[in-house]
């Protein structure tokens, strides 16, 4: 059995980069990591590379702290994202530690509360186990993997498996 050989990326003129960057950072907010690995795909590296990179900064398509402030509020919105997870992401992504604590000032502690309230909530319901220690942890696990921490995330999880919601 043969395996079909992969075609042999085209060499993109700096210019051609560019304007496939213009559309890819149009499409939607982009970090400049994002940006490099994809021209690095694109066999663009070096100084072309960033050339590139300035002009989606001076033409304002390119913007870490920008990005960074959309990342967190939509993964707390839509996907309920605790700041842990939130933060962990963004340094994959080679966000800044500086620009990470600026755009996690989108959210707000009252609001971190009551998502992570709402979440339990409904994983509370969801549950079948009777003994409440066990069922404690299983609330617990499943907050830390969405990235909330500390003693807001046991007291919240103390209140409602004691009923006292």
């Amino acid at each position: 059995m043969f395996t079909k050989k992969k075609a042999e990326p085209k060499e993109l003129t700096p210019e051609a980069a560019l304007e496939k960057a213009r559309r890819f950072c149009n499409y939607q907010e982009r970090c400049s990591s994002e940006v490099v690995q994809r021209l690095k795909e694109w066999n663009v590296t070096g100084e072309p590379a960033q050339k590139i990179l300035n002009d989606l900064r001076d033409e304002n398509l390119l913007d870490d702290e920008r990005f960074a402030r959309a990342f967190v509020r939509g993964k707390f919105r839509i996907k309920s994202w605790g700041v842990g997870k939130i933060q962990s992401q963004l340094r994959t992504k080679k966000i800044p530690d500086d620009i990470i604590k600026l755009a996690l000032t989108e959210l707000p502690q009252d609001d971190q509360d009551d998502k992570l309230q709402t979440l339990l909530e409904k994983k509370n319901d969801q549950l079948k186990e009777p003994n409440l220690q066990k069922r404690k942890t299983k609330l617990a696990s499943f907050a830390m993997q969405k990235g909330y921490r500390g003693d807001v995330l046991w007291k919240t999880i103390d209140k409602l498996v004691s009923g006292n919601k």
